[in-house]
């Protein structure tokens, strides 16, 4: 035996026997159990070594990615544990490494595959994974990530892994002399290779002394999910291409002259299958379940599954509606592919009201005080159907409705509880992989539960406002409509009770046809309002004179007492707009303060300031408001002080359409004083703006003061 042989066994007895006396002592010390895996993945290592020539090229390095990924397995865990590390500084630096060691990984598989088959010609370039160049980069990663280890290590925690820093550190360095040696020489030197075994036995010491020290840490370490499924997913593909290979060199030995082509074909199936395996929802569930159940303590990392049920509640996919995440969401917990949902409807039955790979069953309904609805109610459990099936008086006073014996591949039914009642149901159909619920997978399907209980409330509850602003909308819409026909049939009204006093007097016919041309205006303008779907601001823009508009006010008043009277000198000034609601809006006004005036009282417009800062006034010496009135309810729509006899929304209209216009209305009153309402107009322009600049005008008083200007 030679002297190199010797160190291999010496050094595979000292790793095995740390290992050991790792595993004893893991329990009262949270590093040994990594210690003793890495320890174990190095012993394997030498033993192999130790055979020297006997061992078969592929074996020898699969042996070194075994090592490799052993202890970089142990630092990559190290590095997730917050209460050991600086975990925010080592997050990106684990995305980063474990990115290099996956792509290492695969490269050293595929060298020790390549050293059981012959390369046909056109694959002569893959010889390069012969070359130690893969493995000194191997060895760089590993010494990085000791170097990283140990920088984002909590200071009061690094006394008791800086000798375990120390062996690893040492051990690859000296692995990246050997293979940059190799590297540049071609070829590795063999003391240096015999070397290792000696080199490694060294360390032995300083990675017991680290297994004492770890006492120091007191809370145990745990390994990441996701981290170890995808080891095990990549290690089993690793040992899977390795057996493929073997096998494949053997049918190519034993199958004569059709054992190239058979060896081609095993092995193209042989990778086809792994790449169905590693594609496959069902393998991938059934893999999470034999973890869950023989390597890990707890079943669900919880903080991944609630981000994730966070996550896919609130992601914005218009492909997929709202209630259909909230499925999703939960049947994400259990591996399931599909699922119902029921939620309670305004008379408190249960019904169906979104599907997710269920296809499209018929409507189905469960009643309030339906054996299913009320067994939920009462308990909050998670029935299991395929275990009621078989054992009915597990649930007590259940009993299954007939619809959903025909519900094809229905598992289990989750109850929704929100505030103690009964929000609703989902039914999540059989998952990708068998599996057996325990008390981990009730009590979190209850906790989701209640939180999709709360986020289907606020979807019902969201639906119901946009139902209700529909027919407030519709409501609102009526309400102005009968408004303006209230003040049309008033105008009607006054011809008709004068017509038979003055049904001789050419003056009034000709006033009454004007009131019936106005009156019929007014009505094609309804229509119109009616036709846009009560949209004001749909109406057109227009440019018109402040003075037209307030003329024709006080004309659609004058019939009324008191007569209004306009003062002020708004000649010059022109407003931006629909002409129409402005007057309306003011008519409004100005009719309110004509019902709240006695007969001898004075109702004045007065336009006060200049362009940029108009204000119309409409005051009154009538009967005056309250300030709580004021304050409280004369801006709402629907008050009012007329009783049956007013509608309550003018003056809630008449402030819309002097917002709508870049300003504001105001109101200051007294009981038995008046009421003086103020509107703000910045937009009013000088008339000579708009004749000079050619913008275009409706309104015959602007027509006039054009031809005026014009005949001057």
């Amino acid at each position: 035996m030679d002297a190199g042989s010797i160190g291999y066994w010496l050094a595979a007895a000292a790793f095995l026997a740390l290992a050991a006396v790792a595993v004893v002592l893991w329990r009262s010390r949270a590093l040994c159990l990594w210690v003793a895996l890495g320890a174990l993945a190095s012993g394997i290592w030498a033993l192999v070594h130790a055979q020297g020539g006997a061992a078969p090229p592929a074996l020898q390095y699969l042996a070194e990615l075994v090592r490799y990924a052993g202890w970089i397995g142990v630092m990559l865990v190290m590095l997730g544990q917050p209460y050991l590390v600086n975990a925010p500084a080592a997050r990106p630096l684990l995305k980063a490494v474990g990115v290099g060691l996956g792509v290492a990984l695969v490269v050293m598989v595929l060298a020790a595959l390549i050293h059981v088959l012959p390369l046909p010609e056109v694959f002569a370039g893959l010889v390069v994974l012969r070359h130690p160049l893969p493995y000194l980069v191997m060895a760089v990663l590993a010494a990085m990530l000791v170097e990283q280890l140990y920088r984002n290590t909590h200071p009061d925690r690094r006394w008791a892994i800086k000798p375990l820093c120390i062996g690893l550190a040492a051990v690859f360095v000296y692995d990246i002399y050997l293979y940059a040696d190799g590297t540049l020489f071609r070829g590795l030197q063999v003391p240096l290779w015999d070397a290792r075994g000696f080199i490694n036995l060294l360390v032995v010491p300083l990675l017991a002394l680290s297994t004492v020290r770890s006492r120091s840490v007191s809370q145990p370490i745990s390994v990441s999910r996701q981290l170890l499924f995808h080891s095990v997913v990549l290690v089993g593909s690793g040992v899977y291409l390795l057996l493929m290979a073997g096998a494949g060199y053997y049918i190519r030995y034993v199958g004569g002259t059709w054992g190239s082509v058979l060896q081609a074909a095993f092995l193209f199936g042989a990778l086809l299958l792994l790449i169905a395996f590693l594609l496959s929802g069902a393998a991938r569930a059934r893999l999470k379940v034999v973890l869950s159940k023989h390597l890990l303590r707890y079943r669900y990392d919880y903080r991944s599954e609630w981000l994730r049920f966070i996550d896919t509640l609130s992601t914005n996919d218009v492909e997929q509606s709202l209630r259909q995440r909230a499925i999703i969401a939960l049947a994400e917990i259990m591996d399931s592919p599909q699922g119902l949902l029921f939620s309670r409807g305004e008379d408190g039955r249960l019904r169906l009201t979104e599907s997710w790979n269920f296809g499209e069953p018929d409507t189905l309904v469960e009643p309030e005080d339906g054996p299913l609805a009320d067994f939920l109610q009462r308990t909050e459990w998670v029935v299991d159907l395929k275990e009621y099936r078989a054992n009915p008086e597990l649930y007590h006073g259940l009993d299954i409705p007939h619809w959903l014996h025909n519900v094809q591949r229905a598992w289990l039914i989750v109850p929704m509880m929100q505030l103690e009642r009964l929000q609703g149901f989902v039914i999540l159909g059989e998952p990708r992989a068998p599996r057996q619920l325990n008390w981990e997978d009730h009590d979190l399907l209850k906790t989701a539960g209640r939180q999709l209980a709360s986020y289907i409330g606020l979807l019902d509850a969201t639906d119901a406002l946009t139902e209700s602003r529909q027919f407030e909308a519709y409501n609102r819409l009526s309400a102005y409509v009968v408004h303006d026909l209230k003040n049309v049939s008033a105008q009607l009204g006054l011809v008709v009770g004068n017509a038979e006093r003055h049904a001789d007097n050419p003056e009034f016919v000709a006033d009454a046809m004007r009131t019936v041309a106005n009156a019929k205006a007014r009505m094609d303008r309804i229509l119109g309002h009616l036709r846009r779907g009560g949209d004001e601001a749909s109406r057109q823009l227009e440019r018109f004179p402040l003075r037209d508009a307030l003329d024709e006010v006080v004309d659609r008043c004058r019939r009324a007492h008191p007569v209004p009277v306009l003062a002020g000198q708004p000649d010059g000034l022109v407003l931006t707009g629909s002409r129409e609601s402005f007057v309306t809006a003011v008519e409004h006004l100005v009719q309110n303060a004509q019902e709240a005036t006695p007969d001898d009282g004075v109702v004045t417009l007065d336009v006060r300031g200049g362009p940029g800062e108009t204000v119309l006034t409409i005051e009154d010496t009538g009967s005056g408001m309250d300030g709580a009135f004021v304050r409280e309810r004369l801006f709402r729509p629907f008050q009012t002080t007329k009783g049956n006899a007013g509608m309550g929304i003018g003056v809630f209209e008449a402030r819309e359409v002097a917002r709508r216009m870049g300003g504001d209305l105001t109101v200051v009153s007294q009981p038995a004083r008046g009421t003086c309402f103020s509107m703000q107009l910045p937009g009013a322009e000088p008339r000579a703006n708009v004749l000079t600049d050619g913008s275009e005008t409706t309104g015959e008083g602007l027509g006039r003061s054009r031809s005026q200007v014009a005949h001057h």
